[in-house]
């Protein structure tokens, strides 16, 4: 093979090994995005249960068995509102469906959803750190594709 054909294979490899490193970056962005998205499902499933502990406290030390709590409604407003712990609450339970449950059968589901979303959270943080690991040796592997090709010109090189 003649030492053109030989260079061009191997420039044709490293392009091929910097498309491999471009892709593992990409997947990589997407998975911290599903994560931080994970995270913040997560902090608003937790604040909905302190929010839900805070009015049956409420009611416990109140008589009227009414808590004043507010209520955001969208568009950045927030209304005024009593409840009470024994009231039965809508549950969005995904595609716009709401069934409606009271407090206990609340906490529950959204204890089992913040289980449900540590495990993927556990499951998005170990996939990171698996694709960190393989585009940090993928990125080692070029860069010494990368020497051995430069140090063979008589030039030295990092990628």
């Amino acid at each position: 093979m003649s030492n053109s054909r030989a260079d061009a294979d191997i420039e044709q490899k490293l392009q091929q090994m910097a498309s491999a490193i471009q892709v593992m970056e990409e997947q990589l962005a997407v998975v911290a995005e599903n994560e931080s998205a994970a995270v913040m499902a997560r902090n608003s499933v937790t604040s909905a249960m302190a929010s839900l502990n805070g009015i049956k406290e409420s009611d416990a030390q109140t008589d009227s068995q009414q808590s004043k709590t507010l209520i955001q409604i969208g568009g950045g407003v927030i209304i005024p509102a009593s409840t009470s712990a024994s009231e039965k609450m809508l549950l969005d339970i995904g595609s716009g469906v709401l069934v409606e449950k009271d407090h206990s059968e609340v906490l529950n589901y959204l204890e089992n959803r913040i289980r449900e979303i540590d495990i993927t959270i556990k499951n998005t943080s170990t996939e990171k750190s698996n694709l960190r690991h393989h585009l940090e040796q993928y990125k080692a592997q070029m860069n010494r594709a990368m020497q051995a090709v430069y140090s063979d010109q008589g030039q030295i090189g990092n990628v």
